[in-house]
């Protein structure tokens, strides 16, 4: 698995390095460059036992539906786009302002 545990987008507050910084990662005794297969174990979530503050929050926004796949090749999906593919449309629609068609 090549996903980053810290610097992917992979749990509801990813990138988890923008939330929590170089101390949060020592403390979690987690490398910085630690993949996501550290919390996986039998296609279950591993999660480790960690006194950094803040772990415990982290853990429970990992949506209970959400299964964990191994050897799964990773993607880059657009989160705003029905359909997870990049379209120029989607950040014009969020970013142009909405009127009311004028005649």
């Amino acid at each position: 698995m090549t996903t980053s545990l810290w610097f992917d987008n992979w749990h509801p507050h990813s990138p988890l390095a923008d939330s929590y910084k170089e101390r949060f990662i020592y403390d979690s005794s987690m490398e910085k460059n630690a993949k996501m297969n550290v919390l996986i174990h039998n296609l279950e979530w591993k999660i480790p036992t960690t006194q950094a503050i803040g772990w415990h929050p982290t853990v429970e926004a990992i949506p209970s539906n959400s299964n964990p796949k191994m050897g799964q090749k990773d993607e880059i999906v657009w989160l705003d786009s029905p359909n997870h593919r990049f379209s120029i449309k989607v950040p014009w629609e969020q970013l142009r302002i909405h009127c009311q068609m004028v005649e």
